[in-house]
């Protein structure tokens, strides 16, 4: 091990006159990246913090992983940018601050796989079971599940991070004592991640072949006259939360092409930590690429979700209100359909001429007109009945997913 430290610092000591330019353009892309992934992710929670509307079990699991990026960003981030410029003469070094930087780096790394992770598993059963699930699919489970996953991460992350405190390297850079963590540990990082892109995968593939077998069913059922208006609703809902799916697998994507580079660099290599010092850029964007998820995710869903554009829309016309998204478009839509109340008015009226054509006209003028009361308020009742199923239709004909 003490060759190949001495290789690595004789590698780092050769990068000193790396060229002023090259170290501009890095910093900037540092800074505006951290400062869209902030803004973003602080939106995120911010919108769920103000709106009780948002505050579903799909969106609390958006939450955790916008507070984890957030997280990941404002500490991580400067420390990297720090490590990857000037190692040398970073402040950041030593054993125990080598352990912390790595250990807190790979802890958010398992934080966004388990989250991502919840996140699939949430679609897949709301797309297998539908209603079902939504019973039991309850923010409290929400934030147990959330809660889960941090004392998992907790769990793992002690062992491993006692594990690298064994390496002593003195008061070398934390730039140092990580490429050597990498030459121990490399192989073992890589497969974990591997593993999980391969989970990624299959619970795509059940989700896609879960919604392939339910469509055959609803197609044959439709063909055979059954139930067509539930039928019809049921595919409804379905649509909304396989659009809902569609998101979360963008956003797992998003990160999945993020590692990328990591994952290719790390197969080549092999763990072997000093050939990643061959090509200064790709260890630097290799270094970076994990947080261009983060800034991502939340575009992501203001994009593709419908809830959250007008939550922001109206956060921005009324941050302090109590409002709620899609009020307005509620009320406008309830008034287009909303029945007449000419039916229920017509009544008194026609009792009241029944009145005067009985002191007039005598008995006929008054059998005549009880019938026409009764035409009317017969129509009245089929008015009164009508007007639910269309208020349900409506509250069904545009669906909007949780997520």
């Amino acid at each position: 091990m003490d060759a190949n430290v001495t290789i690595i610092k004789n590698r780092l000591s050769t990068r000193e006159g790396s060229d002023s330019l090259g170290i501009s353009i890095r910093i900037t892309i540092v800074i505006v990246l951290f400062i869209a992934a902030v803004l973003g992710n602080g939106i995120v929670l911010i919108l769920l913090k103000r709106f009780k509307s948002l505050r579903t079990a799909p969106n609390i699991l958006i939450a955790n992983l916008a507070f984890i990026d957030l997280l990941n960003v404002t500490i991580n981030l400067p420390t990297v940018l720090t490590m990857t410029n000037n190692p040398e003469k970073s402040v950041i070094k030593g054993r125990v601050v080598s352990v912390l930087v790595h250990s807190l780096q790979y802890a958010f790394v398992l934080l966004n796989l388990f989250d991502m992770t919840l996140m699939m598993l949430d679609r897949y059963f709301v797309i297998k079971l539908g209603l079902q699930y939504k019973v039991w699919s309850t923010t409290d489970n929400a934030f147990k599940a959330v809660l889960g996953i941090w004392l998992l991460t907790l769990f793992i992350m002690i062992p491993w991070s006692l594990a690298l405190s064994k390496i002593d390297l003195g008061d070398e850079p934390a730039l140092v004592y990580r490429l050597v963590y990498y030459s121990v540990i490399g192989d073992f990082n890589m497969v974990a991640r591997m593993l999980f892109n391969v989970e990624f995968l299959i619970m795509a593939f059940v989700t896609w072949y879960s919604l392939r077998s339910q469509n055959k069913v609803y197609e044959r059922n439709l063909s055979m006259g059954k139930d067509v208006q539930g039928q019809r609703q049921v595919n409804t809902r379905r649509r909304a939360e396989v659009h809902a799916a569609i998101t979360v697998c963008m956003t797992v994507s998003a990160y999945v092409i993020s590692c990328a580079p990591l994952f290719v660099l790390g197969i080549m290599y092999k763990g072997r930590a000093v050939d990643f010092l061959t090509n200064e850029y790709l260890r630097w964007f290799c270094a970076i690429g994990i947080y261009i998820s983060s800034m991502c995710n939340p575009f992501i869903y203001m994009t593709r979700c419908h809830r959250f554009n007008l939550a922001l829309r109206l956060f921005l016309r009324d941050p302090l209100g109590a409002s709620e998204p899609g009020e307005k478009e509620a009320a406008n839509t309830r008034k287009n359909v909303r029945v007449a109340p000419t039916s229920e008015a017509t009544p008194n009226t026609v009792s009241t001429t029944v009145e005067e054509q009985t002191r007039s006209n005598g008995v006929q003028a008054n059998l005549e007109t009880m019938g026409e009361e009764i035409s009317m308020n017969t129509g009245s009742r089929v008015a009164k009945e009508e007007a639910p199923e269309r208020n349900y239709d409506w509250a069904l004909a545009s669906p909007r997913p949780d997520i």
